[in-house]
């Protein structure tokens, strides 16, 4: 219904929190499809929900909700529901890697996950754009970093056909 440009370079994908490990997940699966891919205090925990118990207060970090959304949890590490994973596939197959921005607040609670992906992609030679700041899980943070990300994306670029323009902010 909307005449959007199906060329990669015009194509990017950005979420928080569990938005951003749906955005970062399905850009790597349809590397294809996105050119760039953004993450804010992104939910990158696919490695340790299989010790997830029932005890936590926090429903979202229940074993039980946990296998709501992902299924058989023994099963998530080695697929691709992980973000890892599905990296180090592009990697070995040489195939094209999108563009990468991630950051998060120096106070959220997925700090270290965050911090833990964002090491593993410099590990294996990919290029990522992180940055930290003051902030937690929240919309404070998430409006201020919103505006960065839309600076990141190589929104000025002038391409023949219908596009996003530039959007970008001082």
């Amino acid at each position: 219904m909307i005449p959007l440009s199906n060329k990669r370079d015009d194509t990017y994908i950005a979420g928080l929190s569990m938005g951003g490990y749906g955005a970062i997940r399905n850009d790597l699966k349809y590397h294809d499809t996105f050119g760039c891919i953004a993450g804010l205090s992104t939910a990158l925990e696919t490695e340790s929900l299989v010790n997830r118990t029932n005890e936590s207060p926090i429903f979202f970090m229940n074993r039980s909700f946990s296998e709501g959304v992902f299924g058989d949890l023994t099963k998530v590490v080695d697929s691709d529901m992980n973000p890892k994973w599905l990296v180090r596939k592009l990697a070995e197959e040489q195939l094209n890697i999108p563009k990468i921005y991630m950051a998060c607040g120096d106070k959220d609670i997925l700090l270290e996950a965050n911090r833990d992906f964002r090491s593993y992609l410099k590990e294996i030679g990919i290029d990522v754009t992180y940055e930290e700041g003051p902030g937690g899980h929240d919309w404070d943070f998430w409006d201020q970093y919103i505006k960065k990300v839309l600076n990141w994306l190589p929104l000025e670029k002038n391409t023949v056909g219908i596009n996003s323009g530039n959007v970008g902010f001082e």
